[in-house]
């Protein structure tokens, strides 16, 4: 399962690891999900898609052998992370993975952010607001083994990018 995979970015990686996959596509956009289709239209037997939010779908449980995300979980608060986590969490079978890359800060640049989010979303009654708020590697790892992953394994770091991994 790839959620937040826009027009699919990360798939051809994918298919180079394991050609045979069959994936499960969800985005807000189903204009981003036709052009996903489009790209990918000779593996389309391979893919299903689907519009919608991936805080507010319903996972099946034990379902996915790995669920993955690229730079899309970054406007996230910690509960909603939270949440979302747990739920990726009850989707994966017993020896599954999730794989997330997205945007890092460290640990004085994280705690700034964070005072200037709360700082101009307290106003905000409905939540629904656009924000960049990266966490630390630190934060990643205590919010991961909260929703129950462990084994966190750093994969690739630069700047302030980062690829890694947890096991259910």
């Amino acid at each position: 399962m790839d959620i937040g995979c826009g027009t699919g970015l990360e798939l051809e990686y994918i298919f180079q690891k394991a050609p045979h996959a069959k994936l499960f596509c969800l985005d807000l956009s189903e204009k981003m999900l036709n052009k996903l289709k489009e790209k990918y239209r000779s593996k389309i037997d391979q893919i299903e898609t689907r519009a919608g939010s991936y805080l507010e779908i319903s996972l099946e449980k034990n379902r996915y052998d790995y669920i993955v995300s690229v730079m899309t979980l970054h406007h996230l608060k910690y509960t909603k992370k939270l949440q979302l986590y747990k739920n990726i969490y009850k989707a994966l079978k017993e020896s599954g993975k999730y794989i997330e890359g997205d945007y890092i800060v460290e640990e004085t640049k994280e705690q700034k952010i964070l005072k200037n989010v709360e700082k101009n979303t307290a106003d905000k009654t409905n939540g629904e607001y656009h924000i960049d708020l990266p966490f630390s590697i630190r934060t990643q790892k205590q919010i991961l083994a909260e929703s129950g992953f462990r084994n966190f394994n750093l994969i690739y770091k630069r700047d302030e990018a980062a690829v890694y991994s947890v096991c259910k």
